[in-house]
């Protein structure tokens, strides 16, 4: 995996920035660390992850860059009753 200067100054920036979502820094340092060649297996053990973890990041940041390090916004559960009978409540 390579990495550009501008990629790799935005991710290490990731590290450093306050007030950030703690999980979006571990999977920037996942992504640097793949691109210094470490393994799979073994950026999985420094990360505290698994491999397949690894691979989805790595995966993710290839395909959407930074921004596909952050989590996905999820609609949740859909609701258990119907329109109709949620507006008779």
């Amino acid at each position: 995996m390579n990495l550009t200067d501008e990629d790799r100054v935005g991710l290490e920036s990731l590290l450093r920035r306050e007030g950030y979502d703690g999980s979006v820094s571990a999977r920037a340092q996942i992504v640097l660390w793949r691109a210094e060649g470490r393994s799979a297996p073994k950026t999985a053990r420094m990360a505290g992850t698994t491999k397949p973890t690894v691979y989805k990041w790595i995966a993710r940041y290839e395909q959407q860059g930074i921004d596909g390090l952050s989590d996905r916004v999820s609609t949740g559960r859909p609701p258990g009753i119907s329109a109709e009978v949620r507006a008779g409540i």
